[in-house]
């Protein structure tokens, strides 16, 4: 099993409305049983990824006051809301990543 996941998904319109908070482990390959288990597969596009040095939880409540604070500058990417991650590991500090919309190329 990989490090454990906080996967926000299902959003219903962005961060101030409804959505999904799901909290387990990282699986690698498929699972015997996952008739018994809920799972949410993170989808592919762009994501930005936040540092949260520190100990929990005083470290991811200051990460997402950095996301938010980013994302209401002005010439900030347009957030996705498909789904985030926050990855919490021993052996780093926790990250937390931010699907975005990606960028139109003329």
């Amino acid at each position: 099993m990989g490090p454990t996941l906080a996967v926000y998904s299902k959003y219903e319109s962005d961060a101030s409305g409804p959505y999904q908070l799901l909290v387990g482990r990282e699986l690698n390959g498929a699972p015997s049983n996952v008739a018994e288990l809920q799972t949410q597969t993170v989808p592919p596009g762009e994501y930005l990824m936040f540092s949260c040095p520190g100990p929990v939880p005083q470290a991811v409540i200051a990460g997402w006051r950095t996301v938010w604070s980013f994302f209401e500058q002005p010439n900030a990417p347009a957030r996705a809301f498909t789904a985030d991650f926050e990855v919490y590991s021993d052996s780093a500090p926790v990250e937390i990543w931010v699907a975005v919309r990606k960028t139109a190329v003329f």
